[in-house]
């Protein structure tokens, strides 16, 4: 969950600072935009996770297989906050959206 946080985040903060509107005048296309968010959410997840991992106490010769399935729940969590992050305008809406201001 806290990686679909902090891709909606991430993108909800370039488009309240108006940074946004610089990128899309400059060469960077929106795939780049997206996969440049995408990709420090996902290795900062995986290195949590390892971390996680090896906090648990969990038998090291099933590290592969929780990188793997936890990279894919990672994956879909940075997709589907991708998708919240585009649709607010500013990081309190993309916060309140997410349930979080109970």
């Amino acid at each position: 969950m806290s990686s679909s946080f902090g891709i909606a985040m991430l993108i909800a903060e370039e488009k309240e600072k108006n940074t946004m509107r610089t990128l899309m005048l400059s060469a960077v296309s929106p795939l780049e935009f997206l996969a440049e968010k995408a990709i420090i959410t996902l290795l900062l997840s995986i290195v949590i996770n390892i971390i996680i991992f090896f906090m648990v106490g969990i038998n090291v010769q099933y590290l592969g297989k929780y990188i793997v399935l936890s990279t894919l729940v990672v994956l879909s969590m940075i997709e589907l906050g991708a998708v919240i992050g585009l649709a607010q305008q500013n990081q309190m809406s993309t916060y309140n959206k997410r349930g979080l201001d109970k």
